[in-house]
């Protein structure tokens, strides 16, 4: 229960054809492909393949397999965890799985589907409205000009936030969008 089956994807998201599979299959990640490793955690000289090839400008090895996909598992759920230190391991593995996007192959080659990290921290943000001003007070002499006045709601979150409009004495011109 506290290991997660990862399979690898390729970078046109699918199934790599190294990856296992089965029904411990829970879900998958970027894994690369032999002639597009990824770039891995491992310094240059200690791990590489062929310790004779040029490294990446970044000095670190590149590879493939499902231990890069595992990686950037693990990388995504101690990212779920700062974010939310609340949350247990069971609660992290469900938040994986459910912001899985889907891809080809079905439950016993990609799981849920491909590691979404993305939709996984708008799961997991609070949903909060980010307001680019409290109040808006206009005043507009008749015969003036017409224009405009933007009010922007951003949520980073993937929850609704409910918000209202209290406008007094609105004249039949004046239009609120929204």
């Amino acid at each position: 229960n506290e290991v997660m089956a990862v399979a690898a994807t390729t970078y046109q998201d699918k199934r790599a054809s190294y990856s296992n599979q089965g029904q411990q299959i829970e879900i998958a990640a970027p894994g690369g492909e032999s002639q597009k490793s990824m770039l891995s955690a491992w310094p240059g000289g200690v791990r590489c393949r062929d310790i004779n090839a040029p490294l990446p400008q970044s000095g670190y090895c590149t590879s493939e397999g499902t231990s890069m996909a595992a990686a950037v598992v693990s990388g995504a759920a101690a990212l779920a965890l700062s974010v939310r230190p609340d949350l247990n391991a069971g609660d992290v593995r469900q938040l994986l799985k459910e912001t899985a996007t889907p891809i080809a192959g079905g439950p016993n080659l990609v799981g849920s589907g491909r590691l979404d990290v993305h939709k996984l921290l708008r799961r997991l943000l609070i949903g909060d409205l980010l307001i680019s001003q409290k109040v808006v007070d206009l005043a507009v002499t008749p015969g003036s000009d017409p224009f405009k006045s933007l009010l922007r709601l951003d949520n980073a979150s993937l929850q609704g936030v409910p918000w209202v409009v209290n406008a007094q004495s609105v004249p039949t011109w004046l239009q609120l969008d929204g």
